[in-house]
């Protein structure tokens, strides 16, 4: 890595692109999986350059998709700028053992956007 380029990563600049680049994250897997939960969070390390992106109450079949979908975004977007986002994607049966208030969250959403597509 050149030197100009570590004194960038070292700036605050920098981080502030990492943030918009996980919301950008956030956005587009939202966009490409809707009617489910998910959550950008930090890493337990406090770590600022790494974010999760959790996806709960995904069916069995489709949890492999969204994964790969993610660390495409991770390589595509992310590795670039030198940080990074971890896929953690969980089924249904799991989600409504450990989070259940997660699958209400989702029914809730999911119902008042039929509701509105009813008055369009």
């Amino acid at each position: 890595m050149s030197e100009t380029k570590e004194k960038a990563h070292e700036t605050q600049g920098v981080r502030m692109k990492a943030k918009d680049i996980f919301k950008e994250v956030l956005r587009k897997v939202c966009g490409a999986f809707p009617g489910y939960l998910l959550q950008d969070e930090p890493l337990p390390s406090g770590s600022e350059q790494t974010r999760i992106i959790s996806v709960y109450g995904v069916p069995p079949a489709r949890v492999g998709e969204i994964k790969r979908f993610i660390q495409d975004l991770d390589w595509t977007l992310c590795m670039p700028a030198d940080c990074g986002v971890l896929a953690h994607v969980v089924d249904e049966e799991t989600t409504a053992e450990y989070y259940p208030e997660f699958l209400r969250i989702v029914a809730s959403v999911n119902n008042q956007k039929e509701k509105q597509n009813d008055w369009i």
